[in-house]
């Protein structure tokens, strides 16, 4: 113990000037490490600030734990892939969605080419793939075959929700 104090004691400068100036130093340092710490640890701003109502947003692993996983407001998650060609014909029908479900639902779009961790996070194995992620729930798509854009409202409105609700008993709310 007697070491250590003493290596401890010959670290720090002996006259007063220099101590002043090493702990001016060491406090501008620790400043610094506190403020690039939080720069770098922002929240992403709500989902009502960051776009407007009726848009289709973008998520990937940056943003979606911020925005969805809190689950203050109801989530449409749509999962695609650049090679697939349904995905690719969803786009119209997504934008549709999210216009119609402006003030009741955000509408995200996740790539799972370029955001893996997300995919696996998710358990996304096939694609097109749709999650309704509520305040206390996350429920896939139920239907097989082909996506319309009414069914779709309806799985991201409240239709879906009563029917859910209904079958496993809750009454509704």
């Amino acid at each position: 113990l007697q070491s250590v104090c003493q290596s401890i004691q010959s670290t720090f400068p002996s006259d007063k000037a220099s101590m002043h100036s090493f702990l001016a130093l060491s406090l501008s340092f620790a400043l610094v490490m506190v403020l690039l710490s939080h720069s770098h640890g922002l929240k992403t701003p709500e989902p009502r600030e960051c776009k407007s109502k009726g848009e289709v947003i973008t998520l990937d692993r940056t943003n979606i734990f911020d925005l969805v996983q809190p689950r203050k407001d109801k989530w449409l998650l749509y999962f695609h892939a650049p090679w697939c060609a349904k995905c690719k014909e969803l786009g119209p029908v997504l934008q549709s969605v999210a216009e119609q479900g402006a003030g009741k639902f955000y509408v995200g779009s996740v790539d799972c080419g370029e955001d893996t961790y997300t995919r696996t996070i998710y358990g996304i194995r096939s694609y097109p793939h749709f999650k309704l992620c509520t305040k206390d729930r996350m429920f896939p798509y139920p239907k097989t075959g082909p996506i319309d854009e009414e069914y779709l409202f309806e799985f991201a409105d409240e239709t879906f929700l009563k029917q859910a609700r209904q079958s496993e008993g809750f009454p509704d709310a």
